[in-house]
């Protein structure tokens, strides 16, 4: 992973954007000390780590059925 300085990012970001777009991580460290503020990865990546909660909504309202109702889990899952 390459690590770039905060007051170097406006400079560079034509190039940081380039490398990220390759699939590289960047590091942003902060000048006085070189303590890693940030790290951009490229949005694929990130996707990935996103986990989705089941159950966020629960007892958060309800849903009601008109009698006789019918779908079939074909027309349920159609795109």
């Amino acid at each position: 992973m390459r690590a770039i300085l905060l007051s170097d990012i406006e400079t560079n970001l034509k190039s940081i954007m380039r490398d990220i777009a390759f699939g590289n991580e960047l590091a942003i460290t902060r000048d006085e000390n070189n303590e890693t503020l940030a790290v951009i990865v490229p949005y694929a990546t990130w996707q990935k780590t996103q986990k989705r909660q089941l159950g966020t909504l629960k007892s958060k309202g309800t849903v009601i059925f008109e009698p006789g109702f019918k779908m079939t889990g074909e027309e349920l899952f159609e795109l």
